[in-house]
């Protein structure tokens, strides 16, 4: 559920009724999230609600959009954190196909959108992102339906008429992420000329299972060779592919 308005005319809301209907029904273990909009809009709006102890002992994240990150930078969300170190960030809706001037919503098999979620994905994680949702799963092959017309392209798209369901792009670059940062991972700092590579965005985790994850994208036109170092066991060079997406993963238990 969204609620739409400025944070003051919610706050109500938050230390009213939503919360404590939702305690009555034995629901309180629900995380209520604030914002659920752009990252344009941080970290005022975050402080105006959290400003309000009645409204801020509910809340538990911070909901952000990802429309506007192209013109804002993610020190908005560094600066949130810094702030309210207690609330996680998470990533609730991202899409592409979204804009008037992108007359094709749907776009099949367009690798360019898969590698702007890659690159946002890694950018959010690196600046406190806890998660990354996509605003839709499937879609049909317009970017319906939507009773707004707000037609938008999906990792999923349903081709009814054929009977057939085509995986986009962007439902791979979800996917390699989904697969190997594994709930409770922990972001751990890499240290990388990026005066050199300017193109090339890179994140890394440590899993709960004790492996170590690291995902690099290459938005150069060109290869790139890497040579990754850990003190504890060693290096290994890389060559990254032009456009590519990598991720490398060692200390992980064999099945």
């Amino acid at each position: 559920m969204q609620l739409d308005g400025p944070p003051r005319n919610r706050l109500s809301g938050w230390g009213g009724s939503l919360a404590q209907s939702l305690e009555s029904a034995g629901l309180g273990h629900i995380k209520l999230m604030v914002l659920d909009d752009n990252r344009i809009f941080l970290p005022k709006w975050v402080d105006d609600v959290m400003s309000n102890a009645a409204a801020a002992k509910y809340v538990s994240g911070v909901a952000v959009h990802w429309y506007t990150d192209w013109f804002t930078p993610p020190l908005t969300l560094d600066l949130t954190h810094s702030r309210h170190p207690q609330l996680f960030i998470l990533y609730s809706e991202a899409c592409t196909g979204q804009w008037p001037w992108q007359p094709l919503k749907v776009v099949l098999g367009y690798w360019p959108r898969a590698e702007s979620y890659a690159a946002n994905i890694i950018e959010g994680l690196e600046h406190w992102s806890t998660g990354w949702i996509d605003w839709n799963l499937a879609l049909d092959v317009k970017g319906g339906p939507n009773w707004v017309k707000n037609n938008v392209d999906a990792p999923i798209i349903v081709n009814a008429s054929a009977g057939e369901v085509y995986k986009q792009p962007m439902y791979y670059t979800l996917a390699h992420f989904t697969k190997l940062l594994l709930p409770g991972s922990v972001r751990v700092k890499l240290s990388f000329p990026s005066v050199n590579y300017t193109n090339i965005l890179h994140t890394a985790f440590v899993r709960p299972d004790n492996a170590t994850v690291v995902t690099f994208l290459n938005r150069d036109n060109y290869s790139v060779r890497i040579r990754l170092h850990d003190h504890r066991l060693g290096s290994l060079r890389l060559r990254m592919e032009p456009r590519s997406l990598v991720s490398v993963i060692w200390g992980a238990p064999r099945d």
